[in-house]
């Protein structure tokens, strides 16, 4: 996989060359190049190698360096493809993840304007009202800004009549909520039973209602 040609490996090479015995010739010859490359690549001609390529020119050049791989990586930037592609494929996860995570907010949201928001208001809190509410608690306790704004952008937008009651009640469930960051991971628990968080619910929704 070509790869830019940094001018410290440039400025390196020419240092080598002038206190070698060994020809740009001879070089172009070891390396299985056209008999112009190295000067090409050293004029700037050429703009871009090889990791394999800038390995042999330093390992003929400078035969007695035992760390090669580790200097052209870490001082001059040149990476093998395999480093390369770890990244590619590192950054494409990472974009998958993100994309989940939208998703998963979505969902969120799509599950509060259609379920929770108008049996709460109706009176109606059940389990599922607080595990829902469990989830969102747990999105943002989750360090993850994308995930949250993405929640709250979301809500504010679908559902901006009932968005402040519905932070009112998150609010009131985060209060009551613990969170142990253990060996597997965040593990979300509500310390007050049911029945107390619906009777604190209710008080609130009837505090709104009268605003």
């Amino acid at each position: 996989m070509k790869q830019s040609v940094p001018a410290s490996f440039i400025a390196h090479v020419k240092y080598l060359l002038t206190n070698n015995a060994i020809s740009t010739r001879e070089l172009n010859r070891k390396l299985g190049k056209s008999i112009s490359y190295i000067t090409k690549l050293l004029s700037g001609q050429i703009k871009t190698i090889e990791y394999d390529t800038a390995f042999n020119i330093i390992k003929i050049l400078a035969p007695n360096m035992s760390n090669i791989d580790q200097w052209l990586i870490e001082d001059i930037g040149i990476e093998p493809d395999a480093i390369i592609q770890k990244r590619f494929e590192d950054a494409e996860y990472e974009y998958e993840r993100k994309i989940e995570e939208i998703k998963e907010a979505q969902d969120l949201v799509d599950n509060i304007g259609s379920i929770l928001i108008d049996k709460m208001i109706g009176g109606e809190i059940q389990f599922e009202t607080i595990e829902l509410l469990k989830r969102i608690v747990e999105h943002i306790l989750s360090n993850s800004l994308d995930k949250e704004l993405k929640i709250i952008v979301d809500l504010s937008e679908k559902y901006p009549n009932k968005y402040r009651l519905l932070l009112l009640l998150i609010n009131e469930l985060n209060k009551s909520t613990d969170i142990d960051f253990g060996e597997w991971g965040d593990f979300i628990q509500v310390r007050d039973n049911e029945n107390d968080i619906a009777v604190k619910f209710q008080k609130i929704i009837k505090e709104e209602e009268q605003k």
